[in-house]
């Protein structure tokens, strides 16, 4: 719906066709689309201009394929060249936080070791044994397949994964559960599962079409891309906070952005809080928080430190009202409008900020992401525990006041299985995968919140997320995902502030809503819709 056609009367002469495409500029978007010229005599097809073959919609389809496939590889060879020397120090800072760890968490014994596959097992079956419990029945081989492919690629498997690994034989061939697990990990597709995810976990939430309130710029690629490069959660947090790169073409600098906000850092240090921390300080954001020990000052002083230089606070962030109206309040105003908030570290029972730099968002990476900041390695084994059994060992991912571990010495083991492996959670992903509590039989008829489901007798049923759904329903039908280019300004020629291109999907986390409150047929995308 963006081609021009244009006729022309040839005069039977050779002619010279010459086009120009504008590819960038001050605050331009630099993309080039599906730019080409093509021509077409009366009633025949049109023919590109300049291309040595001519393909047919299969064909053509297959070039968009290859051609993506040959930027994808290009484009990880190139950031992993560039990533050389950080990777190299981020491995010593790994080693080192590995050496400093501690001795290893002392396991329990159990009186059945046949329920026992890995260390894991050790805490639950130990509990049970303890309650005169006892666990679910494991998978059969099928069912386990299909729940591990559903949690390391959000699909199903595949007809050619099933005859590679003989489950359509009239006698299966037993699977090497690990092996199985270990080939899933090595996928690309991991970072298509779990991309979405950290989506919804720290809002990436970008706009086409001019963003309002609380857009951010399209992240999302940064956290598809560290998820293939498999960095460690440090250095991928540690990024994060810094804000560096791009704001509108997929770097962490997007995560920055909160359009009419009137603090954006102090909608951020709320993020991070709930991601990484287990803290819920949005009540923070106007008053003192009344079910939370976490006051106003708390949350700016954490964005202050993301602003690199001290915060006013707002009348628009805080709670109208004199003195004598205040005090009978049922929530406290401890910090008055146009106070100014100096940048700090309000979380010292975690961590300590770093002192050896002057800038403050290092020295908030630092307090959250440093090897002795245990909390963070809490919080990232719950929700990965979370995700992959239904039932989290603290029952919230991302508020942890008043709530306490129902297995507190598996949650410390797996807290450190994350810190000497470099923060890996391929690793730990591996370790939960490969436990008998991971591929026992669901607990038929509970929740997540139910007393049954902290015994961890086995996981319990889970939702498929809308992404899985998608993808899997692409995948049975043997239909790859097909769409237009998701965007309004193929031509180059608007700001990225007006517009922005967030590419053609190929898997159901590229999807992005193309609503808009303006309400106009040049701005729809009926393939995208």
């Amino acid at each position: 719906h963006l081609d021009t056609v244009v006729e022309f009367e040839s005069d039977g002469r050779p002619h010279r066709f010459e086009a120009y495409r504008l590819l960038g500029g001050e605050d331009r978007v630099p993309q080039l689309g599906e730019f080409l010229v093509a021509v077409a005599a009366p009633g025949e097809p049109f023919k590109v201009l300049g291309a040595d073959w001519q393909p047919d919609d299969a064909n053509w389809q297959r070039l968009l394929d290859r051609e993506t496939a040959l930027v994808t590889a290009w484009n990880r060879a190139a950031r992993n060249a560039l990533d050389a020397t950080e990777d190299a120090r981020w491995a010593g800072r790994h080693e080192a936080a590995a050496q400093a760890a501690g001795p290893p968490i002392s396991l329990p014994a159990v009186s059945n070791e046949g329920e026992v596959g890995n260390q894991i097992d050790r805490f639950i079956q130990a509990r049970l044994e303890a309650e005169g419990l006892e666990p679910q029945p494991l998978l059969d081989d099928d069912a386990f397949l299909r729940r591990a492919t559903l949690d390391l690629t959000g699909r199903i498997p595949t007809l050619a994964e099933l005859r590679q690994l003989g489950r359509q034989l009239p006698t299966p061939t037993p699977l090497d559960r690990a092996a199985v697990i270990d080939s899933l990990l090595a996928l690309p597709e991991w970072a298509d599962h779990w991309t979405p995810y950290w989506m919804d976990v720290l809002a990436e939430n970008p706009a086409l079409t001019k963003p309002t309130l609380n857009n951010t710029g399209p992240f999302r690629w940064y956290i598809h891309d560290a998820l293939v490069d498999n960095w460690g959660m440090d250095r991928f947090v540690t990024n994060l906070i810094l804000m560096e790169g791009s704001s509108y073409l997929g770097g962490p600098a997007g995560f920055a952005m909160a359009s009419q906000n009137d603090v954006p850092m102090a909608a951020k240090a709320h993020i991070l809080g709930t991601a990484f921390l287990g803290i819920e300080m949005k009540c923070a954001r106007c008053h003192d928080a009344p079910n939370h020990p976490f006051k106003q000052e708390q949350l700016f002083s954490m964005a202050a430190m993301l602003n690199r230089k001290p915060l006013n606070v707002p009348a628009t962030s805080s709670v109208p009202g004199t003195p004598a109206e205040l005090e009978e309040m049922l929530v406290t105003v401890s910090v008055t409008p146009g106070t100014a908030i100096s940048p700090n570290w309000p979380f010292r029972q975690f961590g300590s900020s770093a002192a050896t730099t002057e800038d403050s968002r290092h020295q908030l990476a630092e307090a959250i992401t440093g090897p002795k900041n245990l909390r963070f390695r809490e919080v990232l084994a719950n929700r990965l525990w979370t995700r992959l059994t239904g039932v989290g060992l603290v029952s919230e991912t991302s508020d942890w006041t008043d709530r306490e571990a129902s297995h507190p010495d598996l949650l410390r083991f797996l807290a450190r299985e994350l810190l000497v492996s470099g923060d890996d959670v391929k690793n730990l992903t591996r370790l939960i995968m490969t436990s008998r509590f991971y591929q026992r039989q669901v607990v038929p008829g509970i929740g997540p919140h139910d007393t049954d489901a902290r015994q961890l007798r086995g996981p319990i049923r889970r939702r498929l997320t809308a992404e899985q759904l998608v993808d899997s329903l692409h995948t049975a039908t043997g239909k790859p995902m097909r769409g237009e280019v998701q965007g309004f300004g193929q031509d180059g020629s608007q700001p990225r502030k007006t517009f922005l291109e967030l590419g053609r999907p190929a898997r159901a986390w590229q999807l992005v809503c193309t609503a808009s409150e303006r309400d106009r047929n040049s701005l729809r995308l009926p393939e995208v819709d």
